[in-house]
């Protein structure tokens, strides 16, 4: 477990939220030499911990928020609307892009309902 809780991490960062919580002094201690040592802040590595110990309980974890899901379907709304505005004149990589929107945006819709959007 401990590997994978370093590579998750190491990897990109996404917007955070405060959590305040109460911890042994020795096992803080510890804890921050121990993310020292891998060259990882605490806050990635209790991070990567939740994530690690979500996937263990096997619940999917999605590590978009809704603002940003909401977002990203935007943008990605936007650009087919723009493919099928102009479908006449598309080639057929920009045909094949279009369907590779399409697929995201269920794909998004499906990800905002598990997150109890509608």
């Amino acid at each position: 477990m401990k590997n994978r809780v370093i590579a998750k991490a190491k990897r990109g960062e996404e917007t955070k939220v405060s959590i305040t919580f109460q911890s042994k002094q020795s096992l803080k201690e510890q804890f921050e030499q121990e993310c020292k040592k891998e060259s990882i802040s605490m806050t990635s590595a209790l991070n990567a911990l939740m994530e690690t110990f979500l996937e263990d309980q096997g619940v999917e974890y999605s590590n978009n928020s809704i603002v940003e899901l909401i977002k990203l379907q935007d943008k990605v709304q936007e650009d087919v609307d723009w493919y099928k505005e102009n479908f006449h004149k598309l080639t057929s990589d920009q045909l094949s892009e279009m369907s590779m929107k399409e697929a995201s945006l269920l794909a998004i819709h499906r990800e905002l309902q598990k997150k109890g959007m509608k």
